[in-house]
């Protein structure tokens, strides 16, 4: 136990999280959290400010900037870092990513990934309805022909009207209403039952 608490000690002195050191130690951040709170509960960290770089002391590891203002500037800078060129793994097109937030990006869109292929400048993925692979150089395109789309639309299932109890093929997936007119009356109902 004096062996845990020696090592938190000079982990915190570092800078290191209670992340980082749980996984060292192999225990649970809690645990960490809790030893450090009772056997080391004036202990002085220092860390590095975030924002200007200047050497903070501190009681707490979770501060991460000297002042609001430090805070303010930094988060301002993220956000206006330039954009950053990827090359498309499937298509090889050229596309920009942010460097904060695409930094592990491969694809130039969700149709390039694994499991749509792409030859000679179309597209080449399965159908939603028949399941047959299909080419075509739209992205968007969901369906191989124009009536597998309507044969997936009819199978929806057939519902019963929220309001007036009539069968109805909905033409949507949310649709609960077999009309307009049957959605209105149903929330003026609702509002005035309450």
């Amino acid at each position: 136990m004096v062996d845990i608490i020696k090592h938190i000690e000079k982990a915190l002195h570092r800078g290191k999280s209670l992340k980082v050191i749980a996984e060292e130690l192999n225990i649970s951040i809690t645990r960490v959290s809790v030893l450090r709170a009772k056997h080391l509960p004036n202990i002085k960290i220092k860390k590095k400010c975030k924002g200007c770089g200047k050497i903070l002391i501190l009681v707490t590891n979770q501060i991460k900037f000297c002042s609001v203002e430090c805070r303010y500037w930094y988060h301002r800078h993220r956000q206006r870092q330039p954009l950053q060129t990827g090359i498309c793994v499937t298509c090889k097109k050229v596309y920009t990513r942010s460097i904060n937030g695409g930094g592990n990006q491969k694809y130039c869109d969700a149709r390039c990934r694994p499991e749509y292929k792409y030859t000679d400048g179309e597209f080449r993925y399965p159908c939603l309805n028949c399941k047959k692979d299909f080419t075509t150089d739209n992205k968007a395109r969901l369906y191989c022909s124009v009536e597998c789309g309507k044969a997936k639309r009819a199978r929806r299932p057939i519902r019963n009207c929220k309001y007036c109890d009539k069968e109805f093929q909905p033409s949507d997936g949310r649709q609960k209403h077999c009309q307009i007119m049957c959605r209105i009356r149903y929330a003026n109902y609702r509002k005035t039952n309450k």
